[in-house]
């Protein structure tokens, strides 16, 4: 199992029992973020995931990979990860998992007033709306498109 398998599932572990408490989401994982500790395990992770993945698209933001064979997750076949740029803001989280919102107007409506939950609004550079989830331990975002919209 390589470095970035290894965060990733270990978030996705931690994560699990809150992931499966969401309603109105798909259960399979639609995309990864990790979030380097610093300048130096950025470079680790690239170069390891020249090993394993495809890269798709670069940005200022970080790149965008794909698996070349999918990771096994409790929340199905991963095919896409980003690798971050380095920000101190990330450093207490490995990564971010994304998910894609089934019904977004039942969602926003059960989750919006909660505390630990984020609007995440349309723009130029994203393309979709949904909540980002954030405790002092866990990120997570439930969306309203996948991934494979915003890599077109």
């Amino acid at each position: 199992m390589n470095l970035i398998e290894k965060r990733i599932l270990k978030t996705l572990k931690r994560q699990s029992g809150l992931i499966k408490s969401i309603n109105f989401i798909e259960q399979t994982i639609d995309f990864f973020d990790i979030f380097p500790k610093n300048e130096e395990d950025k470079k680790i992770l690239e170069k390891e995931a020249s090993n394993y993945a495809i890269t798709l698209k670069k940005s200022p933001r970080g790149n965008f990979y794909k698996f070349i064979t999918p990771i096994q997750t409790p929340f199905g076949d991963l095919y896409f990860f980003k690798i971050r740029w380095f920000d101190n803001s990330k450093v207490l989280f490995d990564g971010a998992a994304d998910f894609v919102i089934t019904d977004f107007d039942k969602f926003k409506k059960t989750y919006s007033q909660n505390n630990f939950f984020e609007p995440i609004t349309n723009n130029s550079k994203t393309g979709y709306d949904g909540y980002k989830y954030q405790d002092k331990n866990n990120w997570i975002c439930f969306l309203n498109s996948s991934i494979k919209t915003v890599l077109k």
